[in-house]
């Protein structure tokens, strides 16, 4: 922990250093998260504790860049000896320069696979995990890889293709990769996330011979006023030809800005493994969240609320919370209570 702060500590200061002699911002993000359970195995957690910081800028007309860490979470050695890893969450989430070329961009370095999904465009540091899909919890989507982007002159529709590490492979140096295509727009009251994946991964029943999965995913989310409505459907599969057969998840959520203090989200889903093939998260059944989808013997279902408070006037800096979620796999109630605090140094 001592070496974390020190670390966090020279990372912060080389920030502001740098600050001062070019136009950037660094939000620094804490959130402490408490989790207990009613009902269940499960009896108490830590929820999605952590800390975050988010350096980003402009470096001339033509350049971007973008930095995510995460240096804390509930369980924070697992965040540094996964450094190297490129199949787990780890310290540094993107790291990434933009070059733009009139309508064109160019991304190279760390940064999310390009996957349509409401619930992955999310921050991290916004969601709660137990009201979350297994794709969100089970799919490690921040990986080095090279993208290159499309936008139209209305600034309304981006398209883009990248190639990056494989989440399947253990290390970055494992030679699987992800190919990934995507498409997302704001259309008035309709944006949607759409994307197309081919991920790599090492087939141990084939001398370690690459296998292929297949993965589309359909995010829509409808914005009227106040009101926000959000419909994903996430298909996966070993065969391109089966991309519904095999698991999907269907997700869907409503969200309501109350007044300028309270918001709120219903939000719910329904997911499904139909192969008994593996595709997503692991052997570990024993938590609030299955491990696989492969391994249960009925679909999955999930569900809650969520409620988020801004009890400073005229800001959003500090946001409290509660959530509620339950399954049909825990057979239990989880309670979230929380807050976090959006820091803008500069």
């Amino acid at each position: 922990m001592k070496k974390t702060f020190v670390l966090f500590s020279l990372f912060l200061m080389t920030l502001v250093a740098f600050a001062r002699e070019n136009e950037h911002s660094l939000l620094v993000v804490p959130r402490v998260e408490a989790n207990p359970y009613i009902g269940g195995n499960q009896s108490f957690d830590w929820g999605n504790s952590s800390l975050y910081t988010l350096f980003e800028g402009e470096l001339g007309e033509s350049f971007s860049y973008s930095v995510m860490n995460h240096w804390l979470s509930a369980e924070p050695l697992a965040l540094y000896q996964n450094t190297l890893r490129s199949d787990d969450a780890n310290w540094l989430d993107w790291a990434y320069i933009t070059a733009y070329f009139g309508n064109f961009d160019i991304s190279l370095g760390k940064q999310g696979i390009l996957t349509g999904s409401v619930e992955q465009d999310a921050y991290d540091y916004d969601v709660c995990p137990n009201l979350s899909s297994t794709v969100w919890n089970n799919f490690f989507t921040y990986n080095w890889g090279l993208t290159l982007g499309y936008t139209n002159d209305e600034e309304n529709t981006y398209l883009a293709a990248q190639v990056s590490v494989s989440p399947f492979g253990e290390y970055n140096n494992s030679g699987l990769f992800a190919y990934s295509l995507f498409w997302s727009g704001e259309y008035e009251f309709f944006q949607p996330l759409w994307s197309a994946n081919v991920l790599e991964y090492k087939d141990v029943t084939n001398s370690d011979a690459k296998g292929r999965i297949y993965m589309l995913s359909l995010g829509n989310r409808f914005t009227f006023d106040e009101l926000e409505v959000a419909f994903e459907c996430v298909a996966r599969s070993y065969d391109v030809k089966s991309i519904f057969n095999e698991e999907i998840s269907l997700i869907g959520s409503l969200s309501y800005d109350i007044n300028d203090r309270f918001d709120v989200m219903l939000k719910g889903g329904w997911e499904s493994n139909r192969s008994g093939r593996g595709i997503l998260g692991g052997l570990d059944m024993s938590g609030f969240l299955p491990g696989s989808l492969a391994l249960m013997d009925k679909d999955y279902l999930f569900g809650g609320l969520l409620l988020n408070y801004y009890p400073l006037e005229d800001v959003e800096s500090l946001r409290l919370h509660t959530a509620l979620a339950a399954n049909n796999h825990a057979n239990s109630l989880s309670v979230t209570i929380g807050a976090t605090y959006y820091l803008q140094l500069f």
